[in-house]
């Protein structure tokens, strides 16, 4: 059944890493600025940056005066009073209409003005960036797909030849060990951490999404529920990991099991949700976020509100109208309508569709005959209209923090272009309100921050240069084909934490088969704005809000859960299905947590994560261990390894690791044939860093954050190793790197 489908002025300079549309801020090193040797009279104008970015018509105020003051200033200035964003320091957010007065100030003189106002510490104004919305790229049944059919047979032909000509490269190798930092004292019989660990034979055939495998095995031990292991070997994996899967997988031998239950609803595609409840629609029996084993104890996500930050949510459409939080809602967006007013602008083509589809995914209202269910119906969810043409970073920042007294979970499904060549992330502002966020919100629990991992894949791009998805504030996710694999545009990185079910292929040879057959699956079900229903959301952008609901459901059930105990239970509950822990790339942790850079820990299990959350205990007060591992200039070998090493002393109060990030300063010529690894002291492995064909740049990176997830629970004394592999053969070096472990006691 088909359904219907800051130049910025400032009075002082930080280093920013949200970018403009134009270039990789990496590319042009002199856009740091040493703020102590900074002068006052300096201004970066759209002149000094003709044709390189553009700046926007967003300003943001540092001022120490309260909200009457600053709303005096917008008058007096003739500027558009947009928000308060943070307190101590209080900084504002402004937006200068365009041609409205003949005598207004030019740029220069109206920064000018501002800054000798009393008070006013610093003004900025806002560079545009390009963020956007993550649909399936590469979705061959979507209207407004981006490529089509001839095009991306060309690039399936273009991957392979590179893959043969990457592997062949590989295999010529006789030599592709580690190098300890001090060779001299290299023990060569050790296979620990950074001393001459080999790779296994397995490097030369790199798993499909272009990252080279894992370095070695550490046996096939396979983690299952919160503390127990299996040994792999010997059992292999069942169609359910658990006796639990199994009782709940042999009760689904249709819809039937649901009458009477009050969750038998009318809504009229629900039927077609496998994903929440498959009987078998599509995949197996079963594989799905088991929403019923939490609804069937009462936990559908009432009491917990949401916020969508995205193009805007159709505030009375059918299907959301009955849960739409419109004292939450709220437009960052200045194009003359009223800021409260965070309906998406509409277009012939319904292009901004993308938030309501969002929200839907979430809190779509059960029993209402109209389209699907979400995952939390009984949740309330408003949104930030954000993402419909260029932001800024006081934009982001006002969008992030924006109620975060009353909001538990923000769903965000954009970022970066993900082409495979930017390395882009929050800017100061933004960094400053996720820091907020979690550390204000919910009484001090912190809000939780879900993003979608991205859809990058065909061109090699690794979301752990996305900045957003690799903060250590957000909950990444990453979209799962029906069976629980890992879908063919899927990014690998070592910050996603796990996968949602949304349906699609798990190879491009699949997808196109499927297209020249004219068979299309049932992704999610949402509400179109014109009234009618669809089925073809997918992607990444479809896996948050899913996940976003799950967490919903989750805090009503414990709403003493901080930020960190979510992502703890995620991380203990879930687990990869047969045939996704058939897929190449799996490896395994200290603890027996296995772990993959397309997957995170396995899919997520509604049902599970509840269960846990009933019991759990908080986790104890966030520790942050900082090593200095490297600080100078360092050749970065051709085609060899480079190892720097840190050890954290057994003094440090911290005992369980959570996240690890190695801030990694590097010039280089070629960055996209840069593989980079962290090594803990168990001697597990994580790739932070895969090839990315695409990325040509010359400019290496500067303090980027490499995070990881991978070593959460693991003991953190010990040493830390840190390894930089050059596949270009062209010259490098490095410059820092500065190591943090986040952990607890």
């Amino acid at each position: 059944m088909a359904l219907l489908l800051y130049a910025s002025l400032a009075l002082w300079a930080v280093p920013v890493q949200a970018h403009s549309q134009y270039r990789d801020f990496h590319q042009d090193p002199t856009f740091y600025v040493n703020r102590n040797n900074f002068s006052t009279s300096r201004f970066y104008s759209s002149q000094q940056h003709a044709g390189v970015e553009a700046l926007s018509r967003h300003l943001a105020l540092e001022i120490d005066a309260e909200e009457g003051h600053a709303r005096e200033l917008a008058a007096k200035y003739g500027l558009h009073y947009v928000s308060k964003v943070f307190e101590n320091p209080s900084v504002y957010h402004f937006h200068r209409p365009s041609g409205r007065q003949k005598r207004s100030l030019n740029n220069s003189a109206l920064l000018s003005a501002l800054a000798k106002e009393p008070g006013v510490r610093w003004v900025d104004q806002q560079k545009s960036l390009v963020r956007v919305k993550r649909p399936a790229l590469y979705d061959l049944t979507s209207r407004t797909q981006t490529h089509t059919l001839k095009s991306l047979a060309k690039v399936l032909g273009r991957r392979r030849e590179a893959r043969a000509r990457e592997e062949s490269s590989l295999l010529s190798k006789e030599r592709d060990f580690w190098i300890q930092e001090d060779e001299d004292s290299v023990d060569r019989s050790s296979t620990r951490a950074g001393i001459a660990v080999r790779l296994p034979g397995s490097y030369a055939r790199p798993y499909r999404g272009g990252y080279g495998g894992g370095l070695r095995s550490y046996g096939k031990r396979g983690y299952q529920g919160d503390f127990g292991y299996r040994d792999l070997d010997s059992q292999p994996l069942s169609a359910a990991e658990s006796e639990e899967d199994a009782v709940r997988i042999q009760s689904m031998s249709g819809l039937e099991d649901l009458a009477g239950t009050g969750l038998d609803f009318n809504d009229p595609y629900f039927k077609d949700q496998w994903y929440l409840h498959n009987t078998g629609q599509l995949g197996r029996p079963g594989y799905d976020l088991n929403v019923i084993g939490a609804w069937r104890r009462g936990y559908t996500g009432r009491g917990v509100v949401l916020s969508v930050l995205d193009d805007g949510i159709q505030a009375k459409n059918a299907d959301i109208a009955e849960n739409y939080a419109k004292d939450i809602s709220y437009s960052v967006i200045r194009d003359g309508r009223d800021l409260r007013d965070a309906n998406p602008r509409l277009d012939p083509a319904f292009s901004n569709s993308h938030g309501t589809y969002c929200a839907a995914a979430i809190a779509a209202v059960s029993n209402n005959e109209v389209c699907g269910v979400g995952v939390a119906y009984d949740a309330k969810v408003g949104g930030v209209r954000l993402v419909d043409g260029s932001v800024t970073d006081i934009q982001e920042a006002t969008a992030l923090s924006r109620n975060v007294e009353a909001v538990g979970v923000f769903s965000a499904s954009w970022g970066p272009t993900d082409d495979g060549t930017k390395a882009e992330g929050p800017g100061r502002l933004g960094k400053q309100a996720f820091r907020r966020g979690v550390l204000e919100g919910r009484d001090g629990k912190g809000v939780i921050y879900v993003w979608a991992s991205g859809n990058g894949g065909l061109e090699d791009d690794n979301c752990n240069l996305d900045g957003y998805v690799s903060s250590i504030y957000t909950l990444s996710v990453s979209a799962l084909t029906d069976t629980g694999a890992s879908v063919f545009y899927g990014e690998p990185c070592a910050s996603t934490l796990a996968g949602v079910f949304v349906g699609g292929e798990h190879t491009l040879e699949e997808a196109l088969q499927k297209r020249s057959r004219n068979q299309e699956d049932i992704h999610l079900v949402v509400p179109e704005l014109d009234g009618h229903c669809s089925s073809s959301f997918q992607g990444s952008s479809a896996a948050a809000p899913l996940m976003a609901g799950v967490v919903a459901l989750v805090l009503q059930a414990n709403p003493s859960l901080t930020w960190r105990d979510v992502q703890h239970l995620v991380v203990r509950a879930a687990r990869p299905t047969r045939e996704a822990a058939e897929e190449g790339g799996w490896e395994t942790n200290a603890l027996g947590r296995r772990f993959h850079l397309k997957q995170g820990y396995g899919a997520v299990d509604a049902g599970r994560l509840v269960e846990s959350a009933l019991t759990w205990e908080n986790a104890g007060p966030q520790k942050r261990s900082t090593i200095k591992m490297f600080d100078g200039y360092r050749p970065i070998p051709s085609n060899d390894w480079l190892n720097v090493t840190g050890k954290l002393e057994p003094s440090n109060a911290m005992t369980e690791v959570e996240h690890v990030v190695a801030n990694i300063t590097l010039s280089h010529k070629q960055r996209g044939m840069l593989r980079i690894y962290i090594v803990s002291p168990s001697g597990t492995t994580s790739q932070v860093l895969t090839h990315r064909l695409q990325d040509e740049s010359t400019s290496g990176f500067t303090h980027w954050p490499f995070m990881s997830v991978h070593f959460w629970g693991e003991n953190p004394q010990g040493l830390w190793t840190v390894a930089i592999k050059d596949d270009s053969g062209r010259k490098g070096s490095l410059r820092k790197v500065d190591f943090v472990v986040f952990g607890t006691c």
